[in-house]
Formats: C-alpha cells, structure tokens, sequence
C-alpha cells in the first residue's frame, strides 16, 4: 500500500483525469506499474539490512534494478504496448532508480518524472562504502544494454552522457542536485531550461500549471527542465506537487522515445579530465563542511567527457565521503 499510496503518483496516473488526458490525444489508456522491493528484509549475514535497496545512498544498485527490467519485459510481451511511450517517474530513491534504468538502457523511456532525488553516477563499484556492498550488474546486451540507442559503443555507468538526450521534468528541492548542470555547463557550455516555483498556503494548482506550461514551451538543447522548489516545501512533500499538478502529466503524456531518438546526445562518452583552473563559486559547491569550508565539484575541461567520472556522495548517519571527480 506504501508504493501505491506514499506520493499519490500512482492514484493520478490511473485517474480518469490522466486517462481523459490520453484519450484526447488518440490513445486508449495507460497501465500503471508500481514495482514493490522489500528494503527490510534480513536474508542472512552476507546480506544484511538494505541489501535489496534498489538504489543506494553510494549510487549503486542492487539485484532489484535489473529485476524491474525484467518486469517491464514480461508486461510488454504479455499486452499490446507502445514501446514509443513507456514513462518513468519516481521520488527519492524510486526517482534515484529510474534514473539509474534509463541509463542501462538507453532511450528505452519515452520520458522521466524524477522528484526530490539526486542524480548521479558511479564507476567504482568495488570500493566499500558504509559497510554496502555494491552490485554491479553485466551489460549483456539484452537486459542491459552494451551500447546506446544509436548502437555506440558504451558504458551504462556513465550517466551523465546516456540520459543528455532524454526528455526529462525534474523537481528539485533545496540541496537536492547541481552536478548534473554544473557538468554539463563546464564540458559542453549547455544548460537545463529552469523555473522557480515558491510554494505556500496560497499557491494554487493553476499557478503551478502556470509556471510549468510556461517552462516545458521553451525551445531547450537540452531535453531537461527543471522546476527549483521554495518556500513550505521540503523533502517529501514535494512529491505530491509533482504530481498533482495537471501541467506536469500533460507534459509527461505528449513525450515520446522518437523525439529522443532525434535529440543528439553531448558529446561526453570519453574520458573526464579537469580543467587546468578550479572554479570555486557558489554554483559548484557539493558540500558544505561544518567548519565553514566546502568541498567542490571539479570543474571539468571543456570537450572533455564524463566516462569514468565519480559523483561523490554520503552515508547517512556517518561522517564516510567519497569525494566527487574521477
């Protein structure tokens, strides 16, 4: 019931709002999947608390990313779906989760609702990290992809480089994701179309709708939008704006894997090499320290890629870093 109920994302997306939606743009409906993995459960001492967490705080995945894939397989051979419009969104980790599978197979979603989650990714798998084993799952080819859309030659791992083509609304709450845009600015001088949107007592659904019509109508190289959440927002309770405001669904429902398809993606499958001087501003702070330092995201040297680059992240309820870079 938690799945189902937690962000009322799946409830809109099985209304008859969303449904009306669809019809009045010649499609016959939609069928929801909301795939449910237990995080609680002990397996034995090899595989203790949060192994089956899909997406974990160190940005690797468990035996449950692949097993989604799996699903969806299963459910496009079983019914008549059009492979042109498969959606993905999520919050928090499900948000984290969704992210991770569009890279493993790229332009596989038509388009992506990710909310209050960071972005990110994460070559060394190997490494220990809070005491979490990492689960590197093998490009095989079929479950997940060796190379993108195109038939290039790739790693899944490198994120950043797999989803610049994908069409994406990204809702974003204070501290939650700079790395993404700060890369891609450095390395390739580009952009995600942004919009701020404060939220109080007062903001009404049609202001939202406002400010998201609005965004999503801008021409962008980019296929990411990015809504920045203020005001009486946090966390989680971002989620129920996301998906409660009408303008993000009809966004959502107009994408499709074509539009991507012709979408050229930045050119960042090669190394990551930083530049020769390190920008310290503001926009690439990671992390502030609590002696009033902070720790930096790299500027990257432009033309260079990001195959290879680490994001940095944290454990929560410990002082474990692994700092972001290559």
């Amino acid at each position: 019931m938690l799945t189902l109920c937690e962000s009322q994302g799946a409830a809109n997306y099985a209304s008859s709002q969303f449904r009306d939606l669809l019809k009045a743009q010649g499609l016959d409906g939609a069928i929801v999947v909301c795939p449910a993995i237990s995080e609680d459960f002990y397996m034995n001492a090899e595989n203790p608390h949060y192994n089956l967490r899909i997406a974990r705080d160190n940005w690797t995945l468990s035996c449950a990313a692949p097993a989604v894939l799996e699903l969806l397989d299963s459910l496009t051979e079983k019914y008549s779906i059009d492979t042109n419009r498969i959606y993905g969104s999520g919050q928090s980790m499900g948000g984290m989760t969704g992210m991770a599978l569009a890279a493993q197979r790229d332009n596989y979603f038509a388009a992506l609702l990710p909310l209050s989650c960071k972005w990110g990714t994460n070559f060394n798998k190997g490494e220990t990290f809070a005491g979490t084993k990492s689960f590197s799952a093998a490009a095989d080819g079929k479950l997940i992809w060796k190379t993108d859309a195109d038939g290039k030659a790739v790693d899944y791992n490198n994120w950043f480089y797999l989803i610049s083509d994908d069409n994406i609304l990204y809702y974003s709450t204070a501290g939650e994701n700079t790395e993404y845009s700060v890369l891609f600015k450095d390395l390739c001088g580009v952009s995600p179309e942004s919009a701020d949107m404060y939220l109080d007592e007062k903001t009404s659904v049609e202001s939202r709708n406002k400010i998201v019509r609005e965004l999503t109508s801008r021409p962008s190289t980019l296929g990411i939008y990015q809504i920045n959440l203020s005001g009486n927002v946090g966390h989680m309770s971002a989620w129920f704006y996301g998906h409660s405001t009408t303008a993000t669904l009809e966004w959502l429902s107009k994408q499709t894997r074509e539009s991507e398809m012709e979408r050229a993606k930045l050119d960042l499958n090669k190394p990551f090499e930083k530049a020769a001087e390190q920008i310290t501003d503001s926009e690439h702070i990671w992390q502030k320290k609590k002696d009033g330092s902070a720790i930096y995201i790299p500027t990257g040297k432009r033309g260079s890629g990001t195959l290879g680059y680490n994001s940095g992240c944290t454990a929560l309820g410990t002082d474990e870093v692994l700092l972001p870079g290559r």
